[in-house]
């Protein structure tokens, strides 16, 4: 997990799993602080975060999947430079319902 922090205040975060290393993993991010949203700090954020993932776990392929009808982390990860790969009904995590989510793909 990647701690996003601003003027010595966490702001957000980005958690990185499903990790095969030399290959790929799925990455999850998140702006907790609402009046930082739509403000490109997201942006910035997830291109630092996109950076260490790759260095530490040596990655190939890097996929984001947030929820296909929440316009934000799209956006975000598109202006981050992901690929947009195709939208499918799933279950994300355990913890989740089924829902329509956005595959996005970062590759070296």
């Amino acid at each position: 997990m990647i701690i996003w922090r601003l003027d010595d205040r966490a702001i957000g975060f980005s958690s990185c799993d499903k990790i095969v290393f030399g290959s790929r993993a799925n990455m999850h991010l998140h702006v907790v602080v609402p009046e930082l949203r739509q403000q490109g700090v997201g942006v910035a954020c997830v291109r630092c975060s996109v950076e260490i993932y790759f260095r530490i776990f040596a990655l190939r392929q890097l996929f984001c999947e947030p929820n296909a009808y929440n316009a934000a982390p799209n956006r975000t990860l598109q202006k981050a430079g992901f690929k947009y790969l195709k939208t499918y009904k799933t279950v994300p995590r355990p913890l989740n319902y089924h829902q329509a989510v956005t595959r996005w793909v970062m590759e070296r």
